[in-house]
């Protein structure tokens, strides 16, 4: 199979259904969010967590103006590699865990559990937000 067959397969097949998969995702963590949100009862959980969720929204914002950007206008194409993109996810990972703090990061892991899988789903979360508002 050469290069141009995989793009047209990736681009025709692999990317809607990563699409799909994101929106769904982004359902089931928001109707999850709400329904844990509603039954909190310490105001000191609700704002780091709410400090949580700023500091991904944040850092995906700023990454992907600084970096992204820029990635995308050196590209040929206009398209991030996959090592690109990848590079991006994890220096949004970086800048999240640096600006949320321990406090916040605490408060995620009490409310949710698993933070690590928290941290992923918000930041593929801000990604598909920020790509539908532009």
């Amino acid at each position: 199979m050469n290069s141009e067959t995989m793009n047209m397969v990736i681009t025709s097949v692999v990317v809607p259904v990563l699409v799909a998969l994101v929106v769904l995702l982004q359902q089931y963590l928001s109707a999850k969010g709400e329904a844990l949100r509603a039954s909190v009862k310490d105001e000191r959980l609700k704002k780091y967590i709410d400090i949580a969720n700023d500091a991904v929204m944040t850092a995906v914002g700023a990454v992907g103006q600084t970096m992204v950007d820029g990635l995308k206008r050196a590209a040929a194409d206009g398209i991030l590699s996959e090592d690109e993109a990848t590079q991006a996810f994890n220096t949004a990972k970086d800048a999240s865990l640096a600006i949320m703090g321990t406090a916040g990061r605490e408060a995620v892991k009490e409310l949710y559990g698993d933070f690590d899988a928290w941290l992923i789903g918000k930041i593929e979360f801000y990604v598909g937000k920020t790509k539908r508002e532009v």
